[in-house]
């Protein structure tokens, strides 16, 4: 039995995650409306309607583990007024980090986009922010030890 993974998600990351499943199915059914059409043709190859159906598993592969995500999911609550110091996934942090401060938020690893300040609550840094609060200091050892003081906690849509 293959063990559910539980991911936690924003309305936003939600509504993308549901997008790109409506996308997928569209893009199933133009493949295999291809791939139709192409088998009817009597001077198709067999490798051509063999590349049609791995494009077309692959889609699938991904719808399935999209319907997956969709079954197992949560979405991000905001914790109580007395917790809202606390870090837990959906926050927004800024730390201090060699005496420059950095703004980040804390989301599933489905969501996570460094270039938009999103890291994954699963990543080293994340987890060992994971319920910490305001004023905590967090080292972090990877190649180089890099020490987070925890300035500001604070939950906003995503």
């Amino acid at each position: 039995m293959v063990e559910e993974i539980k991911h936690y998600l924003s309305k936003n990351g939600l509504k993308e995650i549901e997008e790109l499943l409506d996308s997928l199915n569209v893009e199933r059914l133009v493949k295999i409306k291809e791939c139709s059409s192409l088998v009817s043709h009597p001077n198709v190859i067999e490798s051509e309607s063999f590349l049609f159906r791995q494009e077309i598993a692959q889609i699938e592969k991904k719808i399935r583990e999209i319907e997956q995500v969709l079954e197992n999911y949560e979405l991000i609550k905001m914790p109580s007024k007395e917790n809202r110091d606390i870090v837990f996934i959906g926050a927004t942090i800024v730390v201090e980090v060699d005496g420059e401060l950095d703004e980040f938020s804390l989301v599933d690893k489905l969501e996570t986009n460094p270039s938009l300040g999103r890291i994954s609550s699963e990543c080293l840094v994340g987890r060992m922010l994971l319920g910490k609060k305001i004023g905590d200091i967090v080292k972090v050892q990877s190649a180089v030890e890099t020490i987070y003081k925890i300035i500001k906690v604070e939950y906003r849509e995503i």
